[in-house]
């Protein structure tokens, strides 16, 4: 196998490629694949349930396959010089990079033992831009679960109605859901409007998404779903499992509802994370008395305590005082995105739940986020 192409268009073309294999657990899929036909070469990874395939053109002068270690590929190919280079392998698979005056080795593997990613068309598919998709996932991902006792909740539940994305994500400490009109065109005839994406697909995809208004085509089947653009063909298999309704969580009365500025919110509870970030058992409280709202925690250290501008709408003269985690705290409210939100409590030991200060008539899930609390001593 032997090739000369252009140093940075290789480097362009591996890049996403290997942010698919930089979050895989087992080292026996760390690899990529390269593949020279003709004049084409095509690099791939996949680790039998996701996988990402990209191809550009080459002066190929001999084909041939080989497996190589991802990172240290990458890394090689981006310390030579710019302009041409020549990869190079021999019988034994040693992979020779030459470029200029630099000639670096490494030893990969036989390329035909690699398993091949599935060429899947889809039932039918959708069509969204890349800058919306970024956004729906950038906003719920940090709610995924790390717990794969459950593995249906390492994922994010899509819900597809007409234009309409609606997207789950929950862990036992907090729920996220944002729904937008997104859906720009379906093709066939959908057989399913509800699926879970794995959370590491999501980050492949958050990683490898440009924040454009160009569209993405998703495909579908009943176990994978199927991304192409940009040249790119990225394959996930869906995970099974019945995924929890949230709304259950949601009580029809509220005793508490008042908003606030978002960004004042933030700032107070990013505050109190400086004294809080180095203890995993403080946490932050919020008080609800005489029509007000303030922001406090106490450390070995020192202690803040933060009045926050709000306007009541129910709850004015009742009191309460509620723990909670201060990181998921700043996750919600950085991924609100509007400058006030309204927030609902309805006592100790019930989350606090944001949500838009203005209903949508398109929807009254635009936006929804539930942190659960912490147990006060």
């Amino acid at each position: 196998m032997k090739f000369i192409v252009d140093k940075q268009e290789l480097q362009k073309a591996m890049l996403p490629v290997t942010y698919g294999v930089s979050n895989v657990n087992n080292p026996d899929y760390k690899s990529l694949l390269m593949e020279v036909k003709g004049d084409e070469l095509i690099i791939f990874s996949y680790d039998l349930e996701k996988g990402i395939r990209t191809t550009i053109p080459v002066e190929g002068e001999r084909d041939g396959k080989v497996e190589a270690d991802a990172q240290k590929l990458y890394a090689i190919i981006g310390a030579m010089d710019d302009g041409e280079l020549t990869l190079e392998v021999d019988q034994n698979f040693l992979i020779k990079v030459t470029a200029s005056n630099t000639d670096f080795q490494i030893l990969g593997k036989d390329g035909h033992g690699f398993p091949n990613i599935p060429n899947i068309e889809g039932d039918f598919g959708y069509k969204l831009t890349k800058s919306k998709l970024r956004n729906i996932i950038n906003r719920t991902v940090f709610s995924v679960s790390n717990n794969e006792t459950n593995p249906v909740f390492t994922g994010s539940l899509f819900e597809i109605e007409g234009d309409m994305l609606k997207v789950v994500a929950l862990d036992r400490n907090r729920i996220a859901v944002r729904c937008e009109s997104v859906i720009t065109d379906i093709t066939g005839e959908p057989t399913m409007t509800k699926f879970v994406i794995p959370g590491k697909a999501e980050n492949d995809l958050l990683r490898v998404l440009s924040d454009s208004d160009e569209e993405i085509s998703v495909r579908m089947t009943r176990k994978h779903i199927i991304f192409t653009f940009d040249n790119i063909y990225y394959i996930s298999r869906l995970l099974e499992g019945e995924f929890m309704n949230y709304k259950r969580l949601l009580l029809p009365e509220n005793k508490f509802e008042l908003t606030v500025n978002t960004k004042d919110f933030l700032e107070s509870v990013t505050r109190a994370a400086i004294l809080l970030e180095s203890y995993k058992n403080n946490f932050l409280i919020v008080n609800l008395a005489e029509g007000q709202m303030n922001v406090s925690c106490t450390t070995e250290f020192g202690k803040v305590d933060d009045v926050i501008e709000s306007t009541f709408i129910k709850g004015e003269e009742e009191s309460l005082k509620i723990g909670f985690n201060h990181r998921i705290l700043i996750d919600a409210l950085r991924a609100v995105c509007e400058d006030e939100v309204k927030l609902t409590f309805n006592g100790a030991t019930n989350p606090i739940i944001f949500s838009p200060v203005h209903d949508d008539e398109k929807s009254d899930d635009r936006f929804l986020y539930v942190v659960m609390p912490v147990q006060l001593r």
